[in-house]
């Protein structure tokens, strides 16, 4: 089943340190990011795509709590309070080393009804008793059916032998 639900402008970008960051649960006030993450075993979230060398991010590297504010709360570099720290060690002034690390507009200036929308597949109800009350080649099983990166996927043994796409 997919569920969608419109993320609004303004402040909609909280929505996903509050709850998507921490698997769609609740994140207790004053609780870091990471320790959320981690008490709901969710992993943390990953820089990835075509555009990180031009501003100096790893791929693979992991995407820190201040990061994530930078980047949507304020539309900043992710790393700008290194960059800020740089810039004004070398005597360049406070306005001037803000502007550099501006990359748009904040998320909550942007002047849309809607900021995204959140696409969540979950699984049957069925399904998820079967992970629930099934050992661990039943959990393998579906596990591969997933991995098949097609909505229709179908697992006919254990082994993962049989397993095809769906016509």
């Amino acid at each position: 089943m997919l569920s969608e639900s419109k993320v609004g402008s303004g402040a909609g970008w909280r929505y996903l340190f509050r709850g998507v960051m921490v698997g769609d649960g609740r994140r207790a006030a004053r609780t870091p990011l990471r320790a959320a993450q981690d008490e709901a075993g969710v992993p943390p979230g990953f820089w990835t795509g075509r555009g990180l060398a031009g501003l100096g991010l790893v791929a693979g590297s992991e995407v820190t709590e201040r990061q994530a504010e930078l980047l949507l709360g304020e539309g900043r570099h992710p790393n700008a309070d290194r960059i800020d720290a740089e810039l004004l060690g070398a005597g360049v002034d406070p306005a001037a080393a803000r502007r550099a690390t501006v990359l748009g507009r904040p998320v909550e200036q942007i002047s849309s009804p809607w900021l995204a929308m959140d696409l969540v597949f979950r699984l049957p109800a069925t399904v998820q008793v079967v992970w629930a009350l099934g050992d661990d080649e039943v959990r393998r099983v579906l596990e591969l059916c997933q991995v098949l990166d097609h909505p229709m996927a179908t697992c006919c043994t254990p082994s993962g032998t049989s397993c095809r796409r769906a016509a």
